[in-house]
């Protein structure tokens, strides 16, 4: 483990170092505003740590929108610094929690929606997983379930029964630094990685089985604001001067696994609905899971895209493929900690370039530098053989996969 975060320290330095002297922009990726009880993929920030961003992005008068940030990187200039706030998937409480905290501070952002699961009441499937697997003290002691052409049988033994320390010690665990300790943990990698490559429907089946199983309802509690965003709502969120809305597939595929047709339908398709409700053009694409196959970049750009993000670490240049630009992703750190990742890879406001110390790994999230098989650009360094066996996954990373072409 400590291999691993040393290694990450390593990458951003090299990078930072790298583009030093480049007009470079800072792409940051967040996905919820919240606090739920478990977390494994750390894909939350508390409202608190989220206001506590947008302050330091106030302060530092470097936000752009994502659309810009292309043509501002090729303009002729100093080798100063942008700053572009994105979000993943389309959650519900991108409206009701972020949006109010971004427009106190006057910080545009892109957020990225799955367009298939606009409407939808119940949870994203990942979420439903941890609620049940992490957050659920009574549980069947033994689960036997098809999934595609997948038997899977587990025996949760001890852990069926959980009393509030025990559940409380298990919701804690951090998939991307621990590796799975008990069957709960275990069970929920392995049902993760065989839902996450069937077709929408077969998710759909597999979770209503789940729901089932353990006696609980896909539906989360409206208060949470856990579940994707609406149609109603999503034509609100898009009328704020300060949101551009960007396509993430109809689905959520790995387009690095699927058929190139079926890659530039969910392309295509998710482009022209989220047009069709917002009346705005769509040009930002977000891929899902952060992968992509060797026909997507050309495919976003013939649907009319004009730039892509990716979820490999590093900093954009004028340098970089307009539709593989990298991604930093935001862990859930105070403000001052925050001010201190983007002095790493951007220097300090004002002084784009100036050396500073990498930031301590003890607060840093593995799924920013992409431990599990990431290559920085230009091959700087390649982190998949430190990883070794049993060592955390990502979010990005299915259990079990190689990740195919990722970004």
């Amino acid at each position: 483990m400590r291999q691993i975060r040393v290694r990450e320290s390593v990458a951003q330095h090299a990078v930072r170092i790298k583009t030093a002297f480049q007009r470079r922009s800072a792409i940051l990726m967040y996905h919820r505003i919240a606090t739920p009880a478990s977390d494994p993929w750390r894909l939350s920030v508390s409202p608190e740590n989220f206001s506590a961003h947008m302050a330091v992005l106030k302060s530092r008068k470097e936000a752009r929108p994502l659309s810009e940030i292309s043509d501002w990187m090729n303009r002729p200039g100093q080798a100063d610094a942008s700053i572009a706030v994105t979000f993943d998937d389309g959650y519900l409480d991108n409206l009701e929690t972020a949006l109010p905290i971004m427009e106190a501070a006057q910080v545009p952002a892109t957020i990225y929606v799955i367009s298939g699961a606009v409407g939808r009441p119940d949870a994203f499937w990942w979420d439903f997983l941890n609620r049940i697997f992490l957050e659920s003290p009574s549980l069947p002691d033994s689960l036997t379930l098809t999934i595609g052409d997948q038997a899977l049988s587990c025996h949760l033994g001890q852990e069926a029964q959980l009393d509030s320390t025990a559940l409380a010690a298990i919701a804690k665990w951090e998939a991307d630094f621990e590796p799975a300790r008990g069957a709960r943990q275990h069970t929920l990698l392995e049902i993760w990685a065989a839902v996450s490559k069937l077709s929408p429907s077969g998710q759909r089946e597999a979770i209503d089985r789940l729901a089932q199983w353990a006696g609980q309802s896909p539906v989360p509690n409206e208060s949470t604001f856990a579940r994707p965003i609406g149609w109603e709502e999503l034509h609100r969120l898009a009328q704020s001067p300060l949101i551009e809305i960007g396509g993430h597939t109809v689905s959520h595929p790995d387009l690095s696994k699927i058929s190139a047709s079926e890659g530039a339908r969910e392309i295509r398709q998710c482009r022209v609905q989220l047009m069709e409700v917002t009346g705005r053009n769509i040009t930002s694409f977000g891929y899902p899971f952060g992968r992509f196959g060797p026909e997507t970049c050309r495919q976003i750009g013939d649907a009319g895209f004009s730039n892509g993000t990716c979820s490999r670490f590093g900093v954009a240049t004028a340098r970089s493929n307009r539709f593989q630009m990298p991604r930093l992703q935001v862990p859930n750190i105070s403000g001052e900690k925050f001010e201190r990742l983007l002095n790493c890879v951007l220097g300090p406001a004002g002084k784009a370039g100036s050396p500073v110390s990498v930031y301590p790994a003890k607060w840093h999230d593995s799924r920013t530098a992409r431990p599990a098989g990431k290559q920085l650009d230009g091959g700087l360094l390649r982190a998949s053989e430190s990883r070794g066996r049993g060592a955390p996954v990502s979010f990005y990373q299915a259990p079990g996969s190689d990740g195919g072409r990722d970004a």
